[in-house]
């Protein structure tokens, strides 16, 4: 995504479709890169922008109607990133790093789980939840970005 971060307008570790192979052979360092950096170029292009009215979304001054709003727009963004995540999960990474691949993989999973209860927040107007769940999704977000940059990704973590 970068690896995935709150509302669309931050960096995912993003991917898109992944053609991983069946074998139970790990990829090399370098396929690994070509394929998860592949899937993660794909899901940026395709990525939902928000609604031009949420363009300047501030959770505090926002209305009843505007937070409902939010809260479906982060479930669409939810959905795609999880597709992605699935694609990156097939991926096979090599013994060396296979440990950081792992925890990136776990955060962004994290990530992605915390941004779907700021959308429930959102939906439900509980500002200081959303908030939080926020700020959970972009702590685990960044962990993620660095873990994908320390592995070599290019695409994926910026």
């Amino acid at each position: 995504m970068p690896f995935h971060r709150s509302r669309s307008r931050r960096g995912r570790l993003r991917g898109g479709g992944g053609d991983s192979s069946s074998s139970d052979q790990p990829l090399t360092k370098s396929e690994l890169i070509t394929k998860a950096d592949g899937i993660c170029s794909e899901a940026n292009k395709n990525v939902r922008t928000p609604p031009s009215d949420l363009s300047n979304f501030n959770p505090t001054t926002a209305t009843t109607e505007q937070l409902k709003e939010f809260g479906d727009y982060l479930e669409k963004v939810v959905e795609h990133f999880r597709g992605e995540l699935e694609d990156l999960q097939k991926l096979k990474p090599p013994e060396e790093i296979a440990d950081d691949y792992d925890k990136a993989m776990a955060n962004l999973e994290e990530s992605l789980n915390e941004l779907d209860e700021a959308g429930e927040a959102a939906r439900n107007g509980d500002r200081q939840e959303l908030l939080s769940k926020l700020a959970e999704s972009d702590k685990h977000s960044t962990e993620a970005n660095k873990l994908a940059k320390q592995i070599g990704l290019k695409v994926c973590g910026t």
